[in-house]
């Protein structure tokens, strides 16, 4: 009976012995099974930071976008604004032109007419010069 109930113990002991090893391969299991499980929330955590700094980026650029239609929009206004004016001076111009036009005549005619008094005059001192000759010899 003594050896019956060694040989049990022997039983025991080496299904002790399998149990220990299948308990050591399913802690080992389980341990690679958690660094499987950390390693996928470290990348999750990863690709949210990315996904944040993605939406900070499309943010800026929406306001970038947003900020260069406001400058155009105000480009356009000032072109027209610009246009405007360009019109009215250039309708002036052409006035200061017709104007300067206008004042060459008049400064050509009244240079014609100073050279005809001019010419009259060097014609009325010469008469006044004979004359004045005449009355010398008298």
């Amino acid at each position: 009976s003594r050896l019956g109930a060694v040989a049990e113990a022997a039983a025991d002991a080496a299904q002790l012995l399998v149990v220990e090893q299948r308990l050591g391969a399913a802690a080992e299991a389980a341990q690679q099974a958690q660094e499987g499980v950390d390693q996928v929330a470290d990348r999750a955590e990863e690709l949210e930071r990315q996904q944040a700094l993605q939406r900070k980026q499309t943010t800026s650029l929406t306001d970038r976008v947003a900020h260069t239609e406001a400058v155009a929009a105000t480009a356009t206004a000032a072109t027209g604004d610009l246009d405007r004016r360009a019109t009215h001076l250039e309708k002036r111009a052409d006035q200061l032109d017709t104007r300067q036009q206008a004042a060459r005549t008049q400064e050509s005619a009244t240079s014609d007419r100073i050279d005809q008094a001019d010419s009259r005059a060097g014609e009325a001192l010469r008469r006044v010069e004979l004359v004045w000759e005449r009355t010398q010899d008298r």
